[in-house]
């Protein structure tokens, strides 16, 4: 009898961690398919002044080519996250963050400020030179961007060690209102379309930077230790700041590369604008897993038992989130948000619809990968991440060259043939190169 009540116990724990992962996950998740709604708010801010095409295109490039330069902020959040399981270590990464923020907010004051912004823009991004004017005024606008990027980062590393995400959706609601009154507002002053739209923006990232600051500060992030570990350094902050930028580098290299790629097929301007619209739906699926699992699992790896239940709610959601866009496809409705939401070209409907169907797939492999990379994080072993990075950038620029230059009739499929054998060779490097678990977790009778 005792035997029994034992094992029922035991089940209700179990119960009870993958509920916890599914309440920190799930609001992870939406937080980062929400943020893609928040330039629609821009762009219809900027449809409500008086020259929005030239606005649209100056903002188009100028926000772009300072987010690459930006980026590095935004991937210290992990690093956070990485580091917080202890006081000495928290303190670190918050430091490295500060430092960071500092180099990225010169390096923006010279562009905004020196003859090197022109020349960056006009020389080796292609600006159109009569933009100049206008994209230097994005470029002074987002002098704030360290700033509030750096508070969002801090703030939300903590609300993720706090196991409150929920609060990371809040405030990312709070900006999307904020952002909806100013294109009511903002557009009726007098003032250059150029700045409404940019301030729309870099507004609502400093309003859903300061609430994830105050919801931060009113909790605690639960386990933390005073005694620090090894690798708890500065130097070993930045030497996991590193891999983790490369890797965010290389992973916004993958649309670039697939556009290079859909250019050598027959017709390449369907083809890429069939495969934005199909990738642009599939996103929305694919974000609630990418670059958030691993973090997930790099917050809650703390024993053999916790590894158990991460290892299954990957599996349930990957599945999940793979079955949904099948279904999606396979039933019309695909389409039907294609044609009456999105307001697609009919003619592109067919590829767009073969497009999603090789997707359907990628959700799946990316949540193998997002396992396997968030326990490489959680040993630190980040370099591991980035190989299997390069490996996936490396077998994705071969294929898309190679089938778009021998099977140009293949068209727009060319694009997700390669994402989803890119997605494959980096899952084998985790494979082969990452281990299954992390040295110093406790063994599931202490989880």
């Amino acid at each position: 009898m005792s035997s029994v009540a034992s094992d029922v116990a035991k089940r209700r724990i179990d119960l009870d961690r993958i509920i916890q992962i599914l309440k920190f996950h799930v609001p992870l998740g939406l937080t980062t398919t929400l943020i893609a709604s928040s330039l629609s708010i821009v762009n219809s801010g900027f449809a409500r002044t008086a020259n929005p095409e030239t606005a649209l295109a100056a903002f188009a490039v100028g926000h772009t080519v300072v987010n690459v330069f930006a980026s590095p902020i935004v991937h210290t959040q992990q690093l956070i996250v990485i580091f917080g399981k202890t006081r000495q270590g928290l303190a670190n990464a918050r430091k490295v963050l500060l430092g960071v923020a500092s180099l990225v907010l010169a390096w923006i004051a010279l562009m905004a400020f020196s003859p090197l912004g022109s020349f960056i823009y006009l020389n080796i991004f292609g600006a159109p030179a009569s933009l100049m004017p206008e994209i230097l005024v994005v470029v002074r606008i987002c002098l704030f961007l360290p700033l509030v990027y750096s508070m969002r980062a801090a703030a939300n590393a903590s609300l993720m060690l706090q196991r409150r995400t929920s609060m990371m959706t809040t405030s990312l609601l709070i900006r999307l209102g904020i952002m909806f009154l100013m294109t009511l507002v903002l557009p009726g002053m007098d003032i250059p379309g150029i700045v409404v739209g940019t301030v729309i923006w870099v507004g609502g990232i400093a309003v859903e930077a300061t609430s994830s600051t105050i919801f931060a500060a009113r909790g605690r992030i639960p386990g933390i230790v005073g005694d620090a570990l090894a690798g708890d350094s500065i130097h070993d902050c930045l030497r996991v700041l590193g891999p983790l930028v490369l890797n965010g580098s290389l992973m916004m290299l993958t649309l670039p590369v697939i556009n290079a790629g859909l250019s050598r097929t027959l017709a390449p301007e369907r083809s890429l604008a069939a495969f934005q619209v199909a990738w642009n739906l599939a996103w929305m699926f694919v974000a609630f897993i990418q670059n958030n699992l691993r973090q997930t699992i790099v917050v809650f790896l703390d024993s053999k038992a916790w590894q158990d239940a991460l290892r299954r709610v990957s599996f349930w959601l990957q599945s999940l989130v793979s079955g949904l866009l099948l279904v999606l496809v396979i039933t019309g409705g695909a389409e039907m948000v294609m044609l009456h939401i999105i307001r697609v070209e009919p003619d592109l409907i067919a590829d767009a619809r073969n497009i999603m169907l090789v997707l359907a797939i990628f959700p799946f492999i990316c949540g193998m990968i997002e396992y396997r990379a968030g326990v490489a994080m959680r040993a630190r072993e980040v370099g591991v991440v980035g190989i299997a990075r390069a490996a996936d950038l490396g077998m994705l620029l071969t294929l898309v060259f190679l089938v778009g230059t021998l099977f140009p009739a293949l068209g727009a499929l060319v694009g997700p043939l390669g994402m989803v054998v890119g997605a494959a060779a980096n899952l084998v490097v985790l494979r082969l190169l990452g281990r299954d678990g992390v040295p110093g977790i406790r063994p599931r009778e202490g989880g």
